[in-house]
Formats: structure tokens, sequence, C-alpha cells
């Protein structure tokens, strides 16, 4: 299946809506789709093509986001890193991964453009980008994530949280982590905007969600316990999810006791970030559930392991000693190819509390 390139069709028919606020600027559809344009015939001129890997390190910003979208429309493949990996950490991968070209500034692109032909659809089938794991059930490792898996889990955040037109995600998770690239690539996906900041800061946060700057935003634990003993209004956003790992059952009270409205998930890097998130609506009633699987995912536990399907599955995923993951059985209709994969993975187990809901914990 071929979809056209989502920056371009939301640049169409929302050109003045916003699509990013970052470092002090908002960025509208029409001028981010006019910036990753000219970027992308940039990168052609520095002989990208498609189905080169390029490493980008550098802090989440304006210019990360435009590269992004700017790589796609050359169908090169994104390898984001931290720019926090020390330089052992960051050759290990590079080695491994041999990008094309290795970027830690857009500066250091030429200014010359190339005059070819931009991609203007991609095949759910391609991969987008190379996200490394983060190394919880053993080395960090990349993982190939496909425009399909992107799409899919966009469409399962949609169906459990809604979207609102003008919805702003907020994210201060490393876009080199698959937490952080996952709001970037739905948000575009929904023709919404994002609200991305370099790391966590107490007071920058503080400050957008009591401007109300933020409908929705993604934080992990420490980042809420953080905000609590703050004093900070969380009330504002009409969900706020939490990963990375269980939150403390008082932080969780503390938090729906001022009126913020958490959600607690669990995801996988393998399975394009969300696996299971519980519904708002049952934020205080499944008080510490992670909630049942997204649409179109389906877990089950097998041996202390957890085994996820679905479309969202990264395609030829291996375990932590190289070993292929299993995959459920491939249907291929006539023109609608359907892929249902499995992912075994070595970390967590789960207990069931009523209703269907599944608890995500790192470890048993």
């Amino acid at each position: 299946m071929k979809l056209d390139n989502w920056l371009a069709q939301r640049a169409q028919t929302s050109p003045e809506r916003t699509a990013l606020v970052a470092d002090g600027a908002r960025t509208s559809y029409a001028e981010l789709e006019a910036e990753s344009t000219w970027v992308a015939r940039r990168l052609a001129a520095q002989g990208v093509r498609r189905e080169a890997t390029v490493a980008l390190t550098m802090p989440a910003g304006r210019e990360m986001v435009v590269l992004i979208h700017a790589l796609m429309k050359l169908g090169a493949v994104v390898l984001p890193l931290n720019p926090r990996l020390t330089e052992a950490e960051r050759d290990q991968v590079v080695k491994a991964e041999r990008p094309a070209v290795e970027l830690s500034d857009a500066g250091e692109l030429t200014q010359t453009e190339a005059d070819m032909p931009l991609l203007g659809e991609h095949d759910m089938d391609d991969v987008h980008c190379r996200v490394l794991t983060g190394g919880s059930s053993g080395a960090p490792r990349a993982i190939g994530l496909t425009y399909g898996n992107h799409l899919w889990s966009a469409v399962g955040s949609a169906f459990n949280i809604g979207v609102q037109p003008d919805d702003r995600w907020l994210c201060c998770l490393p876009l080199s982590h698959v937490s952080g690239l996952s709001i970037v690539m739905r948000s575009v996906i929904y023709g919404t905007a994002v609200g991305l900041q370099d790391g966590f800061e107490v007071d920058r946060v503080a400050e957008t969600l009591e401007r109300g700057e933020a409908s929705v935003a993604s934080l992990v634990s420490t980042m809420v316990i953080r905000l609590l003993e703050a004093q900070v209004d969380l009330s504002g956003p009409r969900a706020i999810l939490i990963g990375g790992g269980p939150v403390p059952k008082e932080a969780l009270e503390e938090a729906i006791g001022r009126g913020a409205s958490v959600v607690q998930t669990y995801g996988l890097t393998e399975a394009c970030s969300q696996v299971t998130t519980l519904q708002p609506a049952d934020a205080k009633r499944k008080l510490g559930s992670a909630g049942r699987p997204l649409l179109t995912t389906h877990l089950r536990i097998d041996d202390g392991e957890i085994l996820v399907q679905g479309p969202t599955v990264a395609p030829g995923c291996a375990d932590a000693d190289g070993v292929p993951l299993r995959r459920g059985p491939h249907r291929r209709p006539d023109r609608d190819r359907r892929r249902e994969r499995r992912a075994r993975r070595g970390r967590a187990g789960a207990a069931q509390p009523p209703g269907g809901h599944r608890r995500g914990c790192d470890r048993t």
C-alpha cells in the first residue's frame, strides 16, 4: 500500500495550521514543507539517495524535525542518535549501521541544491528509520521501523485517546528514542502540532502547562514525580501519557487527586512505541493499569514473556541473542498486503487485573 507524503498532504490541506513549536518559534505546515523540500535537495546534492542511511546526532529541535521530513522526501532511512552517547558507543553504532552521511548540525550541509524529483508517496512496507532500543533486555540494537508501523501506531493511539484539530502534543523525550520520534510522526499524520523541548526541565514544562500550550503530554515516571514535588498544575492536558516503567501508586493518586488525567502506557521500540495504553476515562477506575492493547495490536503472556502481534511490530526483529523473532502468518489478499508479526521480548511480565487490563513491568 502506498500513501501520499504526510507532510506534503498536510501542507496542502492545512497550510496555516501549526505543525511545530520548537526553539521558541512556531512553524506552520506550509513552512515546514517548504523548508523540508529545500533541505531535501541539499541532502541530495550531498549524495543522499533512496534507502541510504543518514545518522542524525543532534539535540531535539526544529532542525532535526526538518531533517527527518527532508529525508522522507528522498526515501532515505533516518538513524537518530543520542548526542549523549559516548564516542565508543557512537562508533559501535556507526560501524554496525554504516550510514552514508553523518550529521550533527544542519550547517554541515552543502548549500548546493540538486535538481531532482522528490518522493510524493511512500510504500508502507518501506523502512523509514532505524531506532536504537533502550537496552533493557540486552545491548541496544537498531530496529528498522516502516512507514506502516508509524501509521498503525498513530491509528491505535488515536482510537484510544482521540484526536482534536487543535491538539498540541508536548514532547520533552529524545527524538533518538521511539517514544519521542513517534510523537513527531503521529502528529504529522493527524495534522496536529508538536510542542518540542530539548530535554526535561521542570520550570519550562510548568510554564508550558500553565499557559495551556499542551493538550497531550508524554512523560516518564520521574518527570511526573518532579512536577508533583514542584506543585505544578497538571490539570490542563486532556491526557498525560506516562511510560518507561511502572509509576508509584502514591504518585498516580496524587496526580489524579489534583485533577490530572494521567494514563500509564507500555511500549517497545520493536512495536513502534505504544503497545498498551490506559484510556483517560479509566485513569482513576483502573489506577496502576497500563491499559488494553491498542487497536490492531494483540498481546499475550507466554512463559513470562510478552508476545506482541500486529502491524506496528517491526519486520525482521531479532531478540537479544540475534535469534529471529517468531512472526505470525502472512496474509496477502490480491492487492491488500497485510502483515501480522509477532515479537517475542525477553523483558517483562504482567499481571492481569479485572476487566482484561494488563499491567506491564520491566522485570518479573
